[in-house]
């Protein structure tokens, strides 16, 4: 059986909607003229969208789970023991709980933004501006304080899921050219990204238009199936691309990986699971990781 996780799906529908740029409302008075502003939003406006991105497909599925007279799909949890997902509806209230805090998080991120911006200008100190990506506030990024990986250990049977956004009028947008498991990517080479559809239109529209752009516009999968690698066949460049895609695919940062606890999964062992299909040893994964940080391709968060 093939599970996406609530995460996971939350990136799929997202895939699907394209938002006109939106940038931090004090620039619409100064323009771009300033080099540390035009800095800032080059870094930050891509974030914002995604966000936004994410904040709307939350909504979407929250308010389908709300108000739907579908039926419901089951609700999974990933069981460390059994090692794959099983039946728990009763995860649905939290399931909620972190889909409604997802549903501003484009709102907190455009704010914090915006409110960085107004702040460096009122007092002339572009130099304040941060360099990297400004940082979610306390409680205030996609998901709520204190729960962890759950959103990634959340999951829903494949078939029943798609359904039920289909029968919702919710657009999806699924990689291309799976090879096994929920994330789906080519291992050599990646295929031309599909057709994006705008948020004005109604979710109706999008869903038809998604339909018709997938029959006639994405590359036709070719009748010979994908190879079947194996870990022991790859080459090192070949391991670090896919891990690294892997994790991208998680919306993990590379740079600050979340590490694992007693209670929820770290990014190593996330990464790990969603590979098995490589057939590989937990030994042999375990330290190509520690060379993968120790060479600086991936690091721990702090």
């Amino acid at each position: 059986m093939e599970y996406f996780s609530l995460a996971s799906l939350l990136g799929y529908i997202a895939d699907a909607i394209e938002l006109q740029p939106r940038f931090a409302g004090a620039i619409d008075c100064f323009g771009y003229n300033i080099s540390e502003v035009q800095a800032f939003l080059e870094t930050n406006n891509p974030r914002i969208e995604w966000a936004r991105k994410i904040s709307i497909a939350a909504k979407w599925l929250n308010e389908a789970i709300h108000n739907s007279t579908h039926h419901k799909p089951k609700w999974m949890v990933s069981d460390d023991e059994k090692q794959f997902p099983i039946c728990d509806n009763s995860i649905e209230a939290v399931a909620v709980e972190i889909l409604t805090h997802a549903t501003g998080w484009g709102c907190r991120l455009e704010d914090n933004c915006d409110t960085t911006l107004r702040n460096a200008i009122s007092l002339n100190k572009f130099d304040t501006l941060p360099i990297n990506r400004v940082q979610d506030r306390v409680n205030e990024g996609l998901w709520p304080e204190g729960i962890g990986m759950l959103p990634c250990r959340i999951f829903f049977i494949k078939e029943e899921i798609l359904s039920y956004l289909t029968l919702n009028d919710i657009p999806y947008m699924l990689p291309i050219n799976p090879i096994t498991n929920k994330i789906k990517y080519e291992t050599e080479s990646t295929p031309e990204e599909p057709a994006i559809l705008k948020i004005q239109d109604t979710k109706q529209e999008i869903h038809q238009k998604r339909i018709g752009a997938l029959e006639s516009e994405q590359p036709q999968p070719t009748e010979k199936a994908l190879p079947a690698h194996k870990w022991t066949d790859m080459t090192k460049g070949a391991k670090i691309d896919l891990i690294l895609k892997t994790i991208n695919a998680l919306k993990f940062d590379k740079d600050a990986l979340p590490v694992g606890s007693g209670k929820t999964l770290g990014a190593k062992s996330m990464v790990r699971e969603q590979l098995n299909h490589l057939s590989y040893t937990k030994i042999a994964f375990d330290s190509f990781w520690r060379n993968m940080k120790a060479d600086k391709h991936i690091s721990d968060a702090k």
